[in-house]
């Protein structure tokens, strides 16, 4: 797949136009609703990026990417220390 191909799908460029939006959020977004329209999809804003405080370290991460977090820097299993 091409370098272009995969900023759309990771919502770095407009899916219907390849405008660039900036940096993605891991799926596939539209610009404008003008855009979605044109593709016969719902124009939605993205949600906001949920961080917490890792409680071994109190760096900040993504909720979802907790216990990556915990597993990588501190060695313990996901889900917790």
């Amino acid at each position: 797949m091409g370098e272009y191909a995969e900023m759309m799908l990771n919502g770095d460029c407009c899916e219907a136009c390849g405008e660039f939006i900036g940096m993605g959020i891991g799926f596939p977004q539209y610009c404008s609703p003008e855009c979605a329209g044109d593709r016969g999809a719902q124009h939605l804003p993205a949600a906001p990026v949920k961080k917490t405080k890792c409680p071994e370290c109190g760096k900040r991460v993504k909720i979802a990417g907790l216990g990556d977090h915990l597993r990588d820097v501190h060695g313990a299993k996901k889900g917790g220390a």
